[in-house]
């Protein structure tokens, strides 16, 4: 192919896009700085938007069963003190007292121990508040398992997690870490997480979900980059980093985790390279046009 008037090859056989201050004015195209900073020890995982709709039930059964104990407990003790008195109260009607007293303090342990197995104890001790159970209802806000693999857990849980729907390129959402699934995946033998998320409308039970989960542990210095300066095309993400005043190219990156505004990237971006934040997607059709449509 003829080699556009744009695009040139570097030394390396790179495609440099050369484009006149001019021009890059006209395409409105803006680049910004590549930042070092801080980023926490994570590790990523897999998981799912859980339907909450058992544990609501469960949540109003130990609601009801709390109740009937708290009346219960309040007629053995009226029966007791007249049994005590020798008033109208027969040692029948304390046994009996007595009984239902004890069966509705059963319910309530068996209902807690049901919670307890399948959600924990994070989840039991917050799950009493009526206002609690009302949001999970009307899905305000959601429960998340995620995953990690089996020895990318650490020896404690994470302090705090984000998320993303795994069909989506919507910026992270914050999650908060209730505590360790009560039991392990059977397949996968992977170790389980527990979060509570604000709900949305795509946050539904069933919802795939990748999770970055933080750890504590030594921070350690990461590059992040813009979003908008993330391109894909044809299974590749890449950014155009400017070499000159004139000139730029495109470098492979991997994707490290998520930020409210921005990416966290492993490898392909150093801090203080100035990277095309506007105008990236017109750049890549200037390297296209010069070899055909080829990569």
């Amino acid at each position: 192919h003829s080699e556009s008037p744009h695009r040139q090859r570097g030394t390396n056989g790179e495609a440099i896009v050369r484009l006149t201050k001019e021009v890059q004015q006209k395409m409105g195209l803006k680049v910004e700085t590549a930042l070092e900073v801080t980023s926490p020890l994570e590790a990523e995982g897999f998981g799912k938007v859980m339907d909450a709709s058992p544990l609501t039930s469960l949540l109003l059964d130990l609601s009801t069963a709390r109740a009937n104990l708290g009346v219960s407990s309040n007629e053995l003790r009226r029966v007791q003190t007249l049994f005590q008195q020798g008033q109208n109260a027969s040692a029948r009607a304390l046994e009996t007292a007595t009984a239902a007293q004890q069966r509705d303090l059963l319910s309530v342990e068996n209902t807690r121990l049901r919670i307890l197995s399948t959600w924990g104890k994070a989840v039991l001790e917050r799950g009493e508040a009526p206002d609690f159970i009302a949001s999970l209802a009307a899905l305000d806000r959601v429960f998340v398992r995620i995953d990690v693999p089996p020895g990318s857990s650490l020896s404690e849980g994470p302090t705090n997690g984000h998320l993303t729907l795994a069909i989506s390129e919507s910026p992270p959402l914050p999650a908060e870490f209730l505590g360790r699934a009560p039991a392990m995946d059977s397949l996968s033998q992977s170790q389980g997480y527990l979060f509570l998320v604000r709900g949305s409308s795509a946050l539904r039970p069933g919802a795939a979900v990748f999770g970055w989960l933080q750890f504590p542990g030594t921070p350690h210095r990461a590059v992040k980059v813009s979003r908008s300066a993330v391109l894909r095309h044809q299974g590749q993400t890449f950014v155009y980093v400017q070499d000159g005043e004139e000139t730029f190219h495109r470098e492979p990156l991997e994707l490290a985790s998520p930020r409210a505004d921005g990416w966290l990237v492993k490898t392909g971006v150093e801090p203080g390279q100035k990277l095309v934040t506007l105008g990236a997607q017109q750049l890549l059709s200037e390297e296209l046009k010069g070899s055909g449509g080829e990569e």
